[in-house]
């Protein structure tokens, strides 16, 4: 193993265990029922917030909880826009992180073994858009985001693509998620 992937791959599992510990921290801490009381005048930061923290396995439950509850008190559509664009926000750092670092990780796992066909063959750019389609069924599944997200970036999914997938998919599913919470869907 090469020293440089070996660093990738310690940095990419260091980046994780903080992910999964901030994780863990807002889910025992009152941080997001304090943000879910905040009055409405800051309210549109909390769907923001919430937003970034809806792309993310580890954060989608406490996520939804204060969009849900932000949807009862403000306008629906834009609790959905500006948590969209939150959501846009946590997605595409994740999506760079995938395109830019996890991908070289994947490359170097699977090039010797008989996964490295199917990622050669999935890199290449006919087929991106069909990691693009594929990502984007699983971003708007109940799935989580992550995978959508890993299998556009190591599909090479061009970044003006992704922008209005994970837009109009995460404001559809906030939109739902204020519909349920409305007692409307």
């Amino acid at each position: 193993m090469k020293i440089s992937t070996l660093k990738h791959l310690v940095r990419d599992l260091v980046v994780l265990a903080v992910s999964i510990w901030l994780a863990w921290w807002l889910a025992h801490s009152s941080v997001l029922e304090q943000l879910a009381e905040i009055p409405p005048s800051y309210a549109w930061w909390a769907s923001l917030v919430a937003g970034m923290l809806f792309t993310s396995l580890l954060t989608t439950a406490p996520a939804i909880v204060v969009l849900g509850s932000l949807a009862l008190r403000l306008d629906l559509v834009s609790v959905a826009m500006i948590g969209a664009v939150g959501a846009l926000a946590g997605d595409l750092l994740l999506f760079f992180l995938f395109k830019n670092h996890v991908a070289k990780d994947v490359a170097w796992l699977t090039k010797n073994t008989s996964w490295g066909r199917f990622w050669r063959v999935a890199r290449h750019s006919r087929f991106r858009w069909l990691a693009a389609l594929t990502g984007g069924v699983v971003i708007a599944s109940p799935l989580p985001d992550e995978l959508g997200i890993a299998i556009m970036g190591i599909g090479h999914t061009p970044t003006g693509w992704f922008v209005p997938i994970s837009l109009g998919l995460n404001f559809v599913g906030i939109l739902i998620i204020g519909l349920v919470a409305r007692g409307l869907f």
